[in-house]
């Protein structure tokens, strides 16, 4: 089968997990939540005293921005750490007061059953998010979260948005959960933050059109540039999920920086050879962020900035705004940030003219047969 045939079958298989997430989503939000709420029911919170967010890859990158979640929601000190470092670096911590929740998709990553092993061996409670029901990490959890999402399953051959997406949510409810039960938050907030995570996904469709074409735009107009994505607080982790699929999409080496660690750093570099991102919604890194945006404009970076609609500070700096909902909840920006990240890593993917992963000239598995197809219909 001819690569370029290959090549634009990933790309459609990528793009239809973009366009269905927000349906797939909203089918799921009530199952996961209250998943959610009956785990919080049933955990020993009064000797709790810390959460160890894990995962790998897209999975820690999600723990990433939501552990601002547990704090703000619940009060409860929560650290995102890569699943690798739980056993090597923080078995010393794990015991009956600390919750580990794991997020694994396929169950069967390495690093999150070794992390849930050691977890229980040394009497931690342990929590699992998964899309897979009976895989070999459900054994080592004490509570489990299906997500139960159709996520991509290809071997690892097309980036996937869904799951992410979808792990995002189940952490969400879960700080909501505990927030109610430890009492950090009342019925009437609860239903706000229930209401507006309901408005996040329900404007994705949305966002995929209103952004489509400028986010192409700027794609095309990289010509070879290295992009820089800035994110603060819990965008920062949508910024490193920016990264990841445009790594794994179009190969394109990213510049990822947190918004105060750009002053200190990625300013030495900033100018015409590298456009940037500014992740600059409401919340608490906003007023920094307008600061260094100014900075960057004034050096004659391209300012592309992730902003709330109508938000007339960051259009005055910005060269070009793409514009998000207004959402009252920080942390749930993560949610429709992502989206002009997801589009931007399939444009770029397109412009390069590249499959996933460089698998039309690396294949990362011997045998692979995509379905054959003898145009490109269906390809935006």
């Amino acid at each position: 089968m001819p690569p370029n045939v290959e090549k634009r079958h990933s790309w459609r298989l990528y793009r239809d997990e973009i366009e269905r997430q927000g349906a797939a989503l909203q089918a799921r939000l009530q199952p996961i939540m209250e998943q959610a709420e009956q785990i919080a029911r049933r955990l020993p919170l009064e000797r709790l005293s810390q959460l160890y967010l894990t995962g790998s890859g897209d999975s820690y990158i999600a723990a990433v921005s939501c552990q601002y979640a547990y704090r703000a929601l619940a009060g409860l000190s929560a650290w995102a750490v890569e699943a690798f470092e739980v056993g090597p670096y923080h078995a010393p911590l794990l015991a009956a007061q600390t919750l580990l929740v794991s997020t694994s998709i396929s169950g069967r990553t390495k690093t999150a059953t070794a992390s849930l092993g050691e977890a229980r061996a040394r009497g931690a409670p342990t929590l699992l998010i998964t899309n897979t029901p009976g895989s070999p990490a459900t054994t080592l959890a004490d509570d489990v979260i299906e997500l139960q999402v159709p996520s991509i399953d290809t071997s690892g051959f097309i980036p996937s948005t869904l799951s992410y997406m979808a792990g995002m949510v189940a952490q969400l409810g879960l700080a909501l959960a505990l927030g109610e039960r430890l009492g950090r938050i009342g019925p009437e907030q609860a239903e706000r933050f229930r209401a507006e995570l309901a408005l996040a996904l329900g404007s994705l469709n949305a966002l995929i059109a209103a952004h489509d074409g400028p986010v192409r735009a700027f794609a095309a107009r990289l010509a070879g540039r290295t992009p820089c994505l800035i994110g603060g607080g819990s965008l920062y982790g949508t910024a490193l999920f920016g990264e990841a699929k445009l790594i794994e999409s179009a190969m394109i080496p990213v510049s990822v920086q947190q918004v105060e660690e750009w002053a200190h750093i990625r300013r030495f570099l900033t100018g015409p050879q590298s456009p940037s991102v500014f992740l600059a919604t409401p919340g608490r890194s906003r007023q920094r962020m307008l600061e260094i945006m100014g900075e960057a404009r004034a050096q004659d970076t391209e300012v592309i900035a992730v902003a709330e609609a109508g938000d007339a500070e960051v259009a005055a700096i910005a060269h070009e705004v793409w514009p998000v909902p207004a959402l009252n909840v920080e942390p749930l920006q993560p949610l429709t940030a992502a989206i002009p990240m997801q589009l931007l890593a399939y444009w770029c993917m397109v412009e390069r003219d590249v499959r996933p992963f460089y698998a039309d000239i690396r294949p990362i598995h011997i045998g692979l047969t995509l379905p054959p197809t003898s145009s490109d219909g269906g390809l935006r």
